[in-house]
Order: C-alpha cells, then sequence, then structure tokens
C-alpha cells in the first residue's frame, strides 16, 4: 500500500488531483489489523473501488466515488444534448441524473447487488470474510518461507502473496552464486515459474496470476474468496510441486 499521507502532502503542495486507485485494496480498510496502512484514504479528491474484487459481489461493479461531486459532473457532464438534459427540480430525485457523473449513457442497476449483499450479509460479517482472507496470505507466506523449495518475494500486506518456486539444487547455488551466475539462474527460475504457472491454471485446480517484482517473475497469489480454506491454500501449494516434478522430471 502507498504512503497515502505523504502523497496527499505532495498532491496539496503543487495542486494536484489526489486519486487512489483502491479497485482491489480499499475493502481491506474494514479489516481492524489492516486499517492503519490506510492512513491518508480520508484526503483522497477520488477513490476507485471494485466491489466485484473484494466484497464478494458478482462481475462486474465498479464505484468511482468524489470528495465533491460538482468535480465528477464538470468532468462527465455534456450539457449538449437537449433529450438528456435533466430541467432543474429540487425537490425530486429525478433531478440527479446518473449519466452526468459518469461516460455510460445507460446502464444496469449495478448497485442493487452492493446494496443487497450489505443488506443480506451486514458489514460485520464481510469484514470477518476479509480478514480472514489476509490471515490466509499470510499463512501462505509463513509455508512460502518456510518450505526449501519456495521463496517469498515480497511481504505480505493484504491478500496478496507473490513468491516463486525454486528447486532445492537452484536455491543452494543461489546463497554462493556470483551476480553473473545469480542472473543466469534467476532467468531460468523466471522461465520455470511462468510454465508452472501455465500449469496450473490449465489443471483448473487453483488459479495463479503472475506479478514483476525487482525485474523477476513471480507467481502471485490472491485471496478473495470467503470460501477459501488452509487446505485450500496447502493444495495450491502441492498443485506446484506436482507442476514441477513434471517440467523437471
Amino acid at each position: 500500500v502507498d504512503p497515502l499521507n505523504e502523497i496527499s502532502d505532495l498532491a496539496a503542495e503543487f495542486d494536484l488531483w489526489f486519486h487512489i486507485d483502491g479497485a482491489y485494496g480499499a475493502p481491506a480498510i474494514l479489516d481492524e489489523r489492516k486499517r492503519w496502512l490506510f492512513a491518508g484514504l480520508n484526503r483522497a479528491d477520488s477513490v476507485s473501488l471494485d466491489a466485484h474484487k473484494w466484497l464478494y459481489v458478482p462481475v462486474d461493479a465498479g464505484c468511482l466515488l468524489f470528495r465533491n461531486h460538482a468535480a465528477a459532473r464538470a468532468a462527465f457532464a455534456s450539457g449538449e444534448a437537449d433529450y438528456i438534459k435533466v430541467l432543474e427540480q429540487p425537490d425530486t430525485d429525478e433531478a440527479f441524473a446518473f449519466w452526468d457523473y459518469g461516460i455510460e449513457l445507460s446502464r444496469r442497476f449495478r448497485a442493487l447487488k452492493i446494496w443487497l449483499t450489505f443488506r443480506y450479509y451486514g458489514l460485520t460479517r464481510i469484514a470477518a470474510a476479509i480478514s480472514e482472507d489476509n490471515s490466509l496470505a499470510e499463512y501462505l507466506g509463513r509455508c512460502v518461507d518456510e518450505a526449501d523449495d519456495f521463496e517469498l518475494l515480497a511481504p505480505v500486506e493484504l491478500s496478496i502473496c507473490c513468491f516463486r518456486y525454486v528447486p532445492r539444487g537452484s536455491k543452494a547455488s543461489l546463497a554462493s552464486a556470483s551476480v553473473v551466475e545469480r542472473a543466469r539462474i534467476d532467468g531460468e527460475l523466471d522461465q520455470l515459474n511462468t510454465r508452472l504457472m501455465l500449469a496450473v491454471q490449465r489443471g483448473g485446480q487453483a488459479y495463479l496470476s503472475n506479478a514483476t517484482l525487482r525485474g523477476g517473475f513471480a507467481l502471485r497469489a490472491c485471496i478473495t474468496n470467503f470460501r477459501t480454506t488452509q487446505a485450500d491454500i496447502d493444495k495450491t501449494l502441492e498443485i506446484i510441486r506436482e507442476a514441477a516434478r513434471r517440467e523437471t522430471g
């Protein structure tokens, strides 16, 4: 998570719009253990948030929140075509036109499924599910860190864990490798982990994506399903190991 307060200070100093891309991570503010990471979120001019990513809502459900709704209208309202112009009716809901606050003129009632999810489950249960997702990612990070054939590539802050498979022989070689030799081994590991990710995806039992960290290839596990368990985490690591055995013989 970026240092939001520091970025907000810079934005204020240079009179810049402060937008936060919270599409994936913003709901984690509901986890009390992680709330400190979001200090400064309240200073944003706008925040993007995808409810279908981590509020357990079906695709698609994206939100763009503005501190000042007039800024949104100034950016998106056409103000030209008479047939979409809403006449001033301050005492009725019809005076508010959603098409003046985004790029879509016609759109589905996406807000309904968000409202229903919160109405049915309640904020407390949703927050607990998010906290559990974070805990599972931390569990995965510990499993990776304690294994002799995996390597954790970044600290686990939220529900994403980035790591790579490292055959035992390669792990030993890396420990004593020169800069040139390390670059060669890292390149081979990038290729191996790319093949492993594709094999896992094709297998259909788990899904991993990828990330680039310090120029290297990382397996990326993102846990945002309230049905995920520790057993699923253990199974995923075994699936990767099995794919590695097939790849390396």
